[in-house]
């Protein structure tokens, strides 16, 4: 999805028996569609954090696993407001989709079929993907890491531009805590893939 001025990056992980879609995006896009095209793999939703730009297709998929905190509850919820906001006139590249209204866009509700912790793993089939918590950007935001290949993905935690780090859901202690976390990591990675 091109048009928000951040851009919003997804990733589609997958293994033998399973594949893990790494947030769905603004939801302007046929996510599902896109991810039918890549692979006939059951799809597994996890978002490295709940804020509208990386959860706006959850509500296409069967089975959404979601952060244990109140921060990932509400959102699930859906938003219109906070959705608005995301396409203002200044957080638009280029034109949106001629079928696409603007005026009545909204994250729509999602179902939270698991909730998952710190250190929890998911096995796609022959693919081991570790959950890290590193909240700080978002209470629930987490990284993802493949450590068998040194694959990082660390979603709004970190990435190559402005990090932003000023509603009121931001913990800029946590944040600090989370950095030192994955900067740990470093001698075994080999790839940071940030959102």
């Amino acid at each position: 999805e091109p048009h928000q001025s951040e851009e919003t990056i997804g990733y589609l992980i997958t293994g033998t028996t399973r594949a893990l879609l790494f947030d769905t995006g603004m939801g302007i896009s046929d996510i599902k569609k896109v991810t039918a095209e890549l692979t006939t793999l059951p799809i597994t939703v996890l978002n490295s954090h709940t804020h509208d730009d990386h959860v706006g297709g959850n509500w296409e998929f069967e089975t959404v696993y979601g952060m244990d905190t109140d921060f990932t509850r509400a959102n699930a919820k859906g938003s219109r407001e906070d959705a608005q906001a995301e396409i203002a006139p200044d957080q638009i590249c280029g034109a949106l989709p001629k079928d696409f209204d603007p005026k009545s866009y909204a994250t729509r509700p999602w179902k939270i079929t698991k909730y998952i912790h710190d250190g929890e793993k998911i096995e796609l089939g022959g693919r081991t993907i570790e959950v890290i918590a590193t909240p700080g950007h978002t209470p629930d935001a987490i990284s993802l890491f493949d450590r068998a290949n040194g694959l990082l993905f660390t979603g709004d935690t970190y990435y190559p531009a402005p990090i932003w780090l000023f509603r009121p859901e931001t913990d800029l202690n946590a944040y600090a805590g989370s950095i030192r976390r994955l900067a740990a990591l470093a001698p075994q990675v080999k790839l940071v893939l940030g959102a």
